[in-house]
Formats: structure tokens, C-alpha cells, sequence
């Protein structure tokens, strides 16, 4: 009986022990491995005099695997050693999914000991150990920043809000890294008056917003611009410019900028009394004050910003005009207005007889012209305009072989669809080429309005010439 009870209690409890094996037990959790590939055939961890130290910036690649699972997340960081100054810095770890790493080593001593080791963590949550590799990194120097506009001390016409064709102070810079053999340059930042520093951007211009100047806004401001290279490094000198800023009143009417060289007089050599004599006819009636390019040089952002309406005028084939045009951009930006008008002045931007303009070239931005051609031919007879009246060569002021007309004059080709003919070429001959095709134009913009006409008022007759001058005024509200 007694081995029958014992035989019936060994069966229940191998019957028990076997069931709970085979329904409740849980095998240990074999933590994942990992391992740090080869490194690039310069590693000079055993010597760094033999083949060199690595550059900052390397790509870290790894292996990893789990025999009951699978990896899940990785984590990784590097402490620094530098080996002239004897410190060390601690870096974060930081987590990825991916099997590699682009890190830049922090290299600020001549040389430094980088130990850097990774972890692998299982589908499970347990992390693996870390595995480890030593690199040895050169110092990388930091990148050069420069400012190539403004230039330090500009004057710069200023809104202090955004339109729709005014962003804010322009603003271009370069860079260089040349002192890292494997260095670039991969991003800039600037800040206006110690302020916040930008987000770096790979752009080499930007315009700086209005808000980010504080006012008062007439007064001395400093633009700062720094550079980042490829191993993290920043310029600790930013390039800075000092500025200062004018904002435009628009308080008065015209300023009549004569660049009409002084002549002997006579034939196609008008003097500087016979040339403001001829515009102060024309412009009777209308408020206006006069400047002598020749005498007084280009007359500065803070006297053209004073007015609503600029009236550039050379009566001569020499230009100056196109080594302002910046200047003058600028302040079309911010509100005012163009008449810009002389022999063939378009030929200040090119003198090549056909010409096609894109953007960044002032005519195609401002003047809103694709394309003109010159005609060589001396047989500019005037101009039609409005419900046909007409603007006539004065054949006595020229010479005599210029009889049947002005030579040099271009014919505008391509326009964008906001300009309009102005003024239409009347021919003295039988070449019809140019006939008809506009020599003035105009522009009204939201922002500003241009008026060009590539032909001399002073060589028009008078009474036309006031008549053109009078139409053209009204269109600017003037």
C-alpha cells in the first residue's frame, strides 16, 4: 500500500514539474553584440607620426546582431582627450536606428584621443555592451568669414516693413576653410546689433528684415556674419560691417540729375547754360531742383531719398549712370521713382547693337526690359506718342551730316508684360526696320514706376519736347 501511495505521489510530481516547463518557463535574455568596423586605411592609432591623425569629420560604421532577437536602437558618443592640454570632454550619447554615424569630432588641441563606443539595444530593452575604437584627430582650425556688401560705413535707404518688392537690407558674404586641408564651408549665420544669431543656412546672400533693426533706425547698426565648417568649427571673429540707415521722406517733388557733359556750344555741343535753359522750359510749371553730375558727383542716398521722383538726363553718348544703378535699385525699392532718358543711354549696360537682358542686370529688374537693338543709322526723326502727337528732332542742333536724323538710338525689343511703349521710332528713311518700334517706355509698378527713353530731349524740338515732358509728369502724379 505504502508503495503504491509513493509511486502515485512521484507520478503526480513528475507530472507537475513537466507541465510547468513546458507551459511557464522563460529562457534568459541573451543581450545583443555589436562591433565597430575597420576604420579608413589612414587609422593611426598606434602611431599618429607614421601615417598622420584622422580629420574631425568621419563616418563611424558598425555591426551588430542579437542570437535570440534582433537590434533594435543604438546609442553612441566619444570623449575627447586632448593630449598637449591634458583635459578631456564628455560628449552626450545620442540615439539612432541607422548602422553608421557622420560625427565631428571636437579637435581644438594640436592633437587629441578620440575613444569613441557605441551600444546596441534588443528587440527586448537590453543593451549590449559597448564596443570601442580609438582614433587620433588633427586640430581643425576655424573657418574665415567675410562681408562683400554692404561695404563698411554705407548709408542704405531703409523700410522699416516689407513690401512687395522690398525684403530688408540686402546682405552678401563668403567664406573659406583653406587652413583644414579637408575642410569646407557648409553653412553662415548673422545677427544685426548683438542680437540672436540666424539658424545657418548654406546661402552666401540673404536679405537681413527690417525687424530685426532696432529703432531708432536712423543711426549706426552692426551686421555680423560667421561661418561653419564641415567638423562643427565656427568663426569666433565674425565679419561685421557698421551701417547707417536712412529712411526716405519723399517730402519733395523732382530732382533733375543733368550728366550732359559742358560743350563748346553749337552743333552737338551744347553747354551746361544751353542744356538747364532747354529743361527749365520744358519742366515749367512743375516744382523741381536741379543737380550737376559733371560739377557735384552722384548726389548720395540721403538727397535722393527726399524725393518722390528722380529725372536722370544725358544729352551726350557718355554715361555714368550704370556705376550708380545699385544705388538707384535701391531706392526704387523703397518707393521712388525713375524718368531715366538720354542719347542711346541704354548703351551704358551694353554697346552691343542687339542686347538681351536677364535678371540681376538692371534694365530687366527695374526697367522690366528682355531685349533692344541699336540702330546705327543717323535717321531718328522723333517720336509718336499718345493719340499721335509727335516729339521731332531739331535738325539745327546737330550737324549737318546728321541732317535726316539722331544716330544711335535703341529700339526696345523684348518687354515684360507691366511695361508699355511710351514712345514710337519715326524713321527719315525708307528703312522701315525700326518704324514704329517703341524708343520709350514705361513702367508702373506697385512699388515704383520707370520711364525710359533712349533718345535726347535737348536735340527734340521745345514744343514737343514740353508736351511729352507734361504727359509723362502726369503719369507720375507729379
Amino acid at each position: 500500500m505504502v508503495r503504491k501511495i509513493l509511486f502515485i505521489v512521484c507520478a503526480l510530481f513528475i507530472l507537475f514539474v513537466g507541465c510547468k516547463r513546458e507551459h511557464g518557463a522563460v529562457e534568459p535574455n541573451l543581450p545583443p553584440w555589436i562591433e565597430i568596423k575597420q576604420p579608413p586605411a589612414n587609422d593611426s592609432i598606434v602611431s599618429d607620426t607614421t601615417i598622420g591623425p584622422y580629420f574631425a569629420l568621419q563616418t563611424i560604421t558598425w555591426n551588430a546582431g542579437d542570437d535570440d532577437g534582433y537590434p533594435v536602437l543604438y546609442k553612441y558618443r566619444y570623449i575627447t582627450h586632448h593630449l598637449y592640454r591634458g583635459d578631456s570632454l564628455i560628449q552626450d550619447w545620442i540615439e539612432t536606428e541607422e548602422c553608421e554615424a557622420l560625427v565631428a569630432f571636437e579637435s581644438s588641441d594640436t592633437l587629441n584621443l578620440q575613444k569613441f563606443e557605441v551600444m546596441a539595444k534588443d528587440n527586448r530593452g537590453d543593451w549590449s555592451t559597448s564596443a570601442v575604437r580609438f582614433y587620433y584627430t588633427k586640430k581643425v582650425e576655424r573657418p574665415e568669414t567675410e562681408i562683400i556688401s554692404p561695404n563698411e560705413g554705407d548709408t542704405l535707404l531703409f523700410l522699416s516693413y516689407t513690401t512687395e518688392r522690398y525684403h530688408g537690407v540686402r546682405l552678401t558674404f563668403t567664406g573659406n576653410d583653406t587652413l583644414n586641408e579637408e575642410g569646407e564651408i557648409v553653412g553662415f549665420s548673422y545677427r544685426v546689433d548683438e542680437g540672436e544669431w540666424s539658424s545657418f543656412r548654406v546661402d552666401t546672400s540673404t536679405y537681413v528684415r527690417p525687424t530685426l533693426f532696432e529703432p531708432p533706425f536712423e543711426r549706426i547698426h552692426t551686421i555680423e556674419v560667421k561661418s561653419k565648417n564641415n567638423a562643427n568649427v565656427e568663426d569666433d571673429t565674425p565679419a561685421q560691417v557698421h551701417v547707417s540707415l536712412i529712411v526716405p521722406s519723399f517730402g519733395s517733388s523732382i530732382l533733375l540729375v543733368d550728366e550732359t557733359k559742358d560743350g563748346t556750344g553749337g552743333p552737338e555741343r551744347p553747354t551746361d547754360e544751353d542744356v538747364d535753359a532747354f529743361y527749365r522750359n520744358i519742366l515749367l510749371g512743375h516744382t523741381f531742383d536741379e543737380w550737376d553730375y559733371k560739377t557735384q558727383g552722384f548726389p548720395g542716398r540721403t538727397r535722393i531719398g527726399d524725393y518722390r521722383l528722380i529725372i536722370w538726363h544725358s544729352d551726350d553718348t557718355g554715361y555714368e549712370f550704370n556705376n550708380h544703378a545699385g544705388i538707384i535699385g535701391d531706392y526704387l525699392m523703397v518707393g521712388g521713382n525713375l524718368w531715366l532718358s538720354g542719347w542711346g543711354i541704354l548703351s551704358t549696360f551694353s554697346p552691343d547693337v542687339n542686347v538681351e537682358y536677364s535678371v540681376g542686370d538692371f534694365v530687366y529688374d527695374y526697367l522690366q526690359i528682355k531685349s533692344s537693338v541699336l540702330n546705327t543709322s543717323n535717321d531718328f526723326k522723333g517720336g509718336i506718342w499718345g493719340e499721335g502727337d509727335s516729339v521731332l528732332t531739331d535738325t539745327t542742333k546737330l550737324y549737318r551730316f546728321h541732317y535726316m536724323g539722331l544716330p544711335s538710338i535703341r529700339v526696345i525689343k523684348g518687354r515684360t508684360g507691366w511695361t508699355k511703349p511710351l514712345v514710337s521710332f519715326i524713321s527719315s528713311s525708307s528703312d522701315t526696320a525700326y518704324q514704329g518700334k517703341p524708343c520709350g517706355v514705361i513702367y508702373k509698378g506697385t512699388t515704383y514706376s520707370t520711364v525710359l527713353l533712349d533718345f535726347p530731349l535737348y536735340y527734340m524740338k521745345e514744343d514737343g519736347a514740353g508736351r511729352v515732358c507734361g504727359q509723362i509728369l502726369e503719369y507720375f502724379g507729379e
